[in-house]
């Protein structure tokens, strides 16, 4: 098998230029800045994080025994500092389930709105522009909301794909289910109970969510466990459109 060649910085720059519409000149400034932010962060704080890609981590492997290679002689290795690199869930996603496609993450607007169109009704498809844009601002995962707007018959209507109001409506819901994400994790919850809990109080409501986790009656991680059916049913039918249309699992 003949290996695979990794792109070299000029093919890098290039790539980045036309991609951005900015020039080589402004892409290598770029990336000799990040280069120093990253040398940086590492001495100062130990860790440096490139969102959606990797990781990367300053830790000290202890002194150890082993052998010279040479002579078989037992050998103490001194302790040292070493880096620590670790992918991202949308990079591990796309090696470790090997679809045989670009992880939904990784694609650009456009190919996420065309992945979407190829999965949702025709009556939703003018919504779908307007879906991905917003869910970007507020990170959260297109295939989610177009579930949650799915199940919510917003696609029976007659939407328009520029109409204003439509636009604040997504805006305004996805910046609701955000701010309960975001309450959530704070609390110490998991990533995936926190994306119930939102969409719980989406449902019904944030204070009888918030109620019904304080006094006992829903532990806030569990679907199942949800005491109202009608929200627990809603629920379900979000994620099993999530698994089943949209390829997406949380």
């Amino acid at each position: 098998m003949t290996a695979i060649k990794p792109l070299t910085k000029k093919q890098i720059v290039s790539a980045l230029a036309e991609k951005t519409n900015k020039t080589k000149k402004d892409i290598n400034n770029y990336l000799s800045s990040l280069k120093t932010l990253v040398f940086y962060e590492i001495q100062k704080n130990g860790a440096f994080i490139i969102p959606g890609i990797v990781k990367i981590e300053k830790v000290y492997r202890k002194a150890r025994s082993g052998r010279n290679p040479a002579t078989g002689e037992r050998i103490i290795i001194s302790g040292k500092n070493v880096l620590k690199f670790k992918a991202s869930g949308p990079f591990r996603e796309t090696v470790t389930k090997n679809r045989g496609g670009l992880s939904f993450a990784l694609m650009d607007l456009k190919d996420k709105v065309l992945f979407l169109k190829k999965r949702t009704e025709t009556a939703g498809h003018p919504y779908l522009n307007t879906i991905v844009a917003v869910s970007e601002e507020y990170n959260i995962d297109s295939r989610l909301f177009s579930s949650v707007m799915w199940e919510e018959n917003w696609f029976a209507n007659s939407p328009v794909s520029n109409d204003f109001k439509i636009k604040e409506d997504i805006k305004k819901c996805l910046g609701y289910i955000r701010h309960e994400f975001v309450y959530y994790r704070k609390k110490g919850f998991e990533k995936r109970s926190s994306t119930i809990c939102a969409l719980v109080s989406y449902k019904q409501g944030d204070s009888v969510t918030r109620k019904q986790i304080r006094e006992g009656m829903w532990d806030g991680k569990e679907i199942e466990t949800i005491p109202f059916q009608e929200t627990r049913d809603f629920l379900k039918r979000v994620f099993f459109r999530c698994k089943k249309k949209y390829q997406a699992f949380f």
